[in-house]
């Protein structure tokens, strides 16, 4: 899809150009702007909430297969990136949550990123305060929340 929004565009551009009619011109303006929305249409759509001793924080995300996805969650200072590929669909999306504190926050096995299924109706994810594992070092870090994620895939960008 974003071939065919370069490609509109640069006929648009070339259209304008030559054109001395500015009704032309406008027309083929809008034409590349209503295809661009379309590619940037979002793909799926993420609900979280996350639930801790320092507060509590839900929010949505809209976002689009094969990007980052990124929200803020300024209450408790966390921020949350979640990646879905189009070609693992749907078996697995990858979430990162961290702070500026270098301490926080692991997932299950002292790992800073963990796999999701998107499938189930609601994933719940601990995390926990502490180390990231490295090499065949033991690491109990201590639990802070858990992360909750729904999943809403768009069908019709499958």
């Amino acid at each position: 899809m974003e071939v065919r929004a370069t490609l509109l565009c640069a006929i648009a551009i070339r259209l304008t150009r030559n054109v001395r009619r500015p009704v032309a011109a406008i027309v083929a303006l809008l034409g590349v702007l209503l295809s661009s929305s379309i590619v940037l249409a979002d793909d799926y759509r993420v609900d979280f909430g996350i639930k801790a001793k320092a507060g509590e924080d839900v929010g949505t995300m809209n976002c689009q297969f094969g990007k980052t996805c990124f929200a803020k969650i300024e209450s408790l200072g966390l921020s949350l990136n979640l990646h879905l590929s189009r070609v693992f669909l749907p078996d697995r999306a990858s979430a990162y949550l961290y702070n500026r504190d270098m301490s926080c926050c692991y997932f299950m096995g002292s790992t800073d990123t963990i796999d999701i299924d998107p499938r189930q109706p609601l994933s719940r994810v601990p995390f926990f305060n502490g180390w990231r594992a490295r090499g065949r070092v033991f690491v109990e870090n201590e639990r802070i929340s858990t992360l909750y994620l729904r999943f809403n895939i768009f069908r019709d960008h499958l």
